[in-house]
């Protein structure tokens, strides 16, 4: 896996929005998808034909992947890194509206040794089989996407940005998600095994 350069957001000059987009059908979890390791990250790929989207702005962005980037057990590797502080695990949810623009909403995680997060479950069952680039799989159980990000997201940071990701496409808009989630350790340890 590459390693990404962390994009440092400061609170300060950005907006904290609060409950202005909706989000539709992220309560029913996905009932089949591909899970592959393309060597830039760990990609999900939805194919339930359930249209799960968000709205903003009036317009309708459907979700088309998750991407996961992580760190190792020295270091977080979050993308993002929210008033120096980067975190053990970042969930992007990336969304195209009918023009092919892309919105991005995204999760930071951090490890914890006390909370289960199921929604992880149908995830790290596959991991050990996507190991090495270019493999890919399905999912063997529902993805609980509910418990990945808050089905009612009310606080976020905006900003207009880019892909992180080849072919890092420009003019995406990035929503990060100001409550941070969680993984038990001994998940997040599964994704560190990518860079070994």
């Amino acid at each position: 896996m590459e390693k990404s350069v962390p994009i440092k957001l400061n609170k300060d000059p950005l907006k904290l929005y609060n409950g202005q987009n909706k989000i539709y059908n992220y309560d029913l979890p996905v009932t089949k998808a591909t899970i592959e390791n393309n060597g830039n990250t760990v990609q999900i790929t939805p194919k339930d034909d359930v249209e799960r989207c968000i709205e903003v702005k009036y317009s309708r962005y459907f979700l088309t992947e998750i991407h996961f980037h992580w760190g190792s057990k020295d270091a977080p590797g979050s993308e993002h890194v929210l008033d120096g502080m980067r975190y053990d695990l970042e969930a992007q949810f990336v969304h195209r509206d009918e023009r092919d623009e892309t919105a991005i909403v995204s999760v930071l995680f951090e490890k914890t040794s006390s909370e289960y997060n199921g929604g992880f479950k149908s995830v790290y069952e596959v991991l050990p089989q996507i190991h090495f680039r270019d493999y890919s799989t399905e999912l063997r159980s529902p993805l609980d996407l509910e418990v990945l990000i808050h089905h009612e997201w009310t606080s976020y940071y905006h900003y207009m940005g880019s892909l992180t990701v080849p072919e890092c496409d420009e003019d995406v808009s990035w929503f990060i998600l100001k409550d941070i989630n969680y993984i038990q350790r001994k998940h997040v340890r599964i994704f560190y095994l990518f860079y070994n």
